[in-house]
């Protein structure tokens, strides 16, 4: 039998007071657990689903059993194909018997959610600052007049624990689709995503939010030389000071992202300069090449390289040619394909149902970077 995980499942807001309501019930929820003290109580793994004794146990959602396995240095994946009944929990149980596993493993708690059968959703260290979703909202509504005012909260994102708010400002950035029955505007909005987590899966971050109109497509964007990170370390009563150290810095440099998506909307779309200036490796990392695409472009001559590169940066293209934003790039009454429209082909990608919620904001992050290099090598 299989070892026994729980599903993560993302939740989705669209409104500033239900993603409140939600974090405040989270928070009384989630509790941390010394995994010391299951040690000293000679805990083990039982029947490929729990850890702990008679009376006090745990289970694993499937990141918080990953978590633990990297804790263990044992492979998820391997113990997770175990189909021999026991077997899974016979390995771990052997790792937990050593004197230096049991050691470690004080130094770290569970982040459990104990309305879910005391679920496990993380594991974080014994010096981790807990700052909690519901912290953050209310901090940022109490310590900046207006903060809410100024931005409209769009569809946001709770999964384990971590939050992704993504707020836009009021202002309106337009670029122009010249096309053959004239010129239209380009509309998106800019704005900011906020993103925190409680069980140890990063820094509460601050990055800027591009959402296209036309397509509801998002991209991240880094804050570029702009510090937007705040770890979860030191005092908790510091955290507020830090952020707001970073966040009236990160607002003000909002008009960098203005000016960044004028000039995306100003290059047009070449694959052949794209490639020659080493733009291939930058797609490759947002949608990576099939094994058998690797295999083709490893056998070819290196002046063909430049050309299987070149074809392949059409592929966005191809793969998203049902979808919304290769609609509006291969428009018929456009003429003006731009870096911006080519950009849009990835965040479209960035939807496919198939990827999770973190896959998801992975590759809309990923495309930021890639707009970030556009920007410092294909301007001017």
């Amino acid at each position: 039998m299989p070892i026994k995980v729980k599903k993560v499942k993302p939740q989705s807001f669209k409104d500033l007071q239900s993603i409140k309501h939600y974090c405040n019930e989270e928070r009384q929820r989630i509790k941390y657990q010394s995994i010391g003290e299951y040690i000293e109580n000679r805990a083990t793994f039982m029947e490929d689903e729990t850890f702990g004794t008679s009376s006090r146990k745990v289970r694993f959602n499937e990141i918080g059993f990953s978590d633990w396995c990297k804790l263990l240095k044992l492979s998820a994946s391997f113990l997770e194909g175990i189909d021999k009944e026991n077997l899974a929990t016979q390995v771990i149980n052997d790792y937990l018997i050593k004197e230096n596993v049991r050691g470690k493993l004080k130094s770290y708690r569970f982040v459990v959610d104990i309305s879910d059968d005391n679920t496990v959703l993380g594991i974080v260290s014994n010096n981790y600052q807990v700052y909690t979703n519901y912290d953050l909202l209310e901090d940022l509504n109490n310590n900046y007049k207006g903060f809410y005012k100024d931005f409209e909260m769009i569809e946001s994102y709770v999964e384990n624990t971590n939050l992704y708010l993504r707020l836009l400002s009021n202002d309106i950035n337009s670029g122009i689709i010249t096309g053959y029955e004239g010129d239209y505007p380009d509309k998106s909005r800019i704005g900011l995503q906020l993103s925190n987590s409680m069980t140890g899966k990063g820094s509460i971050n601050i990055a800027y939010f591009i959402y296209r109109l036309v397509c509801s497509n998002g991209l991240i964007v880094d804050t570029g030389k702009v510090s937007s990170h705040i770890w979860h370390s030191g005092y908790k009563k510091t955290f507020l000071s830090r952020i707001d150290k970073r966040l009236p810095e990160v607002i003000k440099n909002i008009d960098r992202v203005k000016e960044m998506l004028i000039r995306l909307v100003e290059i047009p779309f070449d694959e052949k300069r794209l490639v020659s200036l080493g733009g291939a490796d930058q797609v490759y990392k947002i949608i990576p090449l099939r094994d058998y695409e690797k295999n083709i472009r490893k056998k070819l001559e290196q002046d063909k390289v430049f050309e299987f590169d070149a074809d392949m940066m059409k592929g966005p293209i191809r793969r998203n040619k049902g979808n919304l934003s290769a609609k509006v790039f291969n428009s018929p009454y456009r003429n003006n394909q731009s870096m911006f429209d080519y950009v849009n082909l990835f965040t479209e990608f960035a939807h496919d149902p198939k990827h999770s919620l973190e896959t998801r904001m992975d590759i809309e992050r990923k495309t930021g970077h890639f707009v970030n290099w556009i920007y410092e090598n294909m301007c001017g």
